[in-house]
């Protein structure tokens, strides 16, 4: 199909879309384009052996009357038109998309022979050569990424692994993905974006297709089990988010404990005595990632070094829950919180949530934000320390690139960022720190 596919930011840019192994999966590919506002910058999009939904009514059209709204089946997006397999079909007027085969019995050659053609592989005469290119023009033919880097031996795409549970916001996983495609492009690379629940077989099907040199894996939890599936593989991979192992394979992040440690030791210096520190989701934690337990286990430090008591909050799954817990964390009266820091991209429902309360900030309440989007209006008139989006998409794109001429050095490479606090002075005005 060829529709107009409209997203957060109006886009509308033309898209063929293609069904790709159909599988059991319900991956949402085209939704989350729509939601970021991003899918137009990919030059390509699918979920490996994964599945996807066309959802009615939000822009992701269907036409011709071989369309079938609602039909699970994965997508493979591709800004210009996608390379299709022999189980594709297009998804326009019920025609199908030719195959290798269609190309041979129109040339009057064997398949290999068109094989041989696309890759260069063997000497085939001009006049064979010839017919075999026409065939390819006339049917609208597009051969497979693996056939069409037979000669190169690699495919100058890059990978980059979002697992669909991994619990971030989707303005983050759109934020990183843009900017890692925009990276990959300054190396001379396209991007592959996969997502799956499965985040270990995702990485596996990805690395085994032949479609990508290289990944980049997102929502790295401390025993990541995507580690052990590309070191057995042999497939390079580059990391945003500091594992527990971390010489297993390059990596990139914000130094979260040092970023949440600094909040407390800001927070204590400007006259706060009692702190609460809201962390993640409680999936999150459970799910062990690594921003989570390293953003709490800097909170617990910088406790510790300044001797203030913070009470550590992990934000219910279920959005309605948070005012109550705010409530009962900073308490009233004598001895209440009178600060609260919030490791989360945007800060927009915990601002709810208080002035559902009845708290103002930062009157009665200081806030400060950890991991905040750069561009984010709203963490902007609040203290924080933003989540370098661009550096870490940078580094570990190029880290990635990198590891696929120099697999396997020992120790892996890295960037701990450290933290850059902005905003400090409008911590000023809160009506009582406690002090005495």
């Amino acid at each position: 199909m060829e529709g107009d596919l409209l997203g957060a930011g109006n886009l509308a840019k033309r898209f063929e879309v293609v069904v790709v192994e159909p599988d059991d999966e319900d991956v949402e590919l085209l939704r989350f384009a729509a939601f970021t506002g991003f899918a137009h910058r990919f030059s390509q999009w699918i979920d490996v052996g994964g599945s996807a939904r066309v959802p009615g009514g939000w822009g992701g059209k269907r036409s011709g009357a071989g369309s079938r709204p609602g039909r699970r089946d994965t997508l493979a997006l591709r800004r210009g038109g996608y390379h299709g397999s022999r189980r594709s079909r297009r998804w326009r007027g019920g025609s199908t998309v030719a195959t290798i085969r269609d190309v041979a019995q129109h040339a009057g050659v064997a398949p290999s022979t068109v094989s041989y053609v696309l890759s260069g592989s063997r000497s085939i005469s001009e006049e064979t050569r010839t017919r075999v290119r026409e065939a390819i023009d006339v049917l609208g033919y597009h051969p497979r990424a693996s056939a069409r880097t037979l000669r190169a031996g690699r495919t100058r795409v890059i990978a980059l692994a979002v697992p669909r549970a991994a619990g971030l916001q989707r303005s983050v996983d759109g934020r990183f993905a843009i900017d890692v495609s925009d990276a990959a492009n300054l190396l001379g690379y396209d991007l592959l974006l996969s997502t799956s629940q499965d985040k270990a077989e995702g990485v596996r099907r990805v690395a085994l297709s032949g479609l990508a040199d290289a990944a980049v894996l997102m929502a790295v939890d401390m025993e990541d089990s995507r580690i052990d599936v590309v070191r057995e593989l042999a497939f390079p991979a580059a990391l945003i988010g500091r594992p527990a192992d971390e010489a297993a394979l390059p990596w990139t992040d914000l130094d979260w404990e040092a970023a949440a440690a600094l909040a407390v030791r800001t927070l204590a210096a400007a006259g706060h005595r009692t702190l609460v520190y809201l962390g993640p989701t409680r999936s999150e934690f459970a799910g062990r990632r690594s921003y989570a337990l390293r953003g709490r286990a800097g909170a617990r430090a910088g406790a510790e070094e300044t001797r203030r008591p913070v009470r550590v909050l992990e934000t219910p799954d279920d959005g309605p829950r948070l005012a109550h817990r705010l409530r009962e964390a900073i308490g009233t009266g004598p001895g209440c919180a009178t600060a609260l820091i919030v490791q989360h991209p945007s800060a927009d429902h915990v601002l709810s949530a208080l002035t559902a309360l009845g708290l103002h900030v930062p009157e009665d309440l200081a806030v400060l934000v950890l991991g905040s989007l750069p561009d984010d209006p709203t963490a902007r008139r609040l203290p924080r320390v933003d989540l370098p989006v661009h550096t870490l998409a940078s580094e570990v794109t190029r880290l990635a690139a990198h590891a696929t001429t120099l697999p396997g050095t020992t120790p892996a490479p890295h960037l701990l960022v450290p933290p850059l606090l902005s905003g400090a002075d409008r911590l000023r005005g809160t009506r009582d720190h406690g002090t005495t």
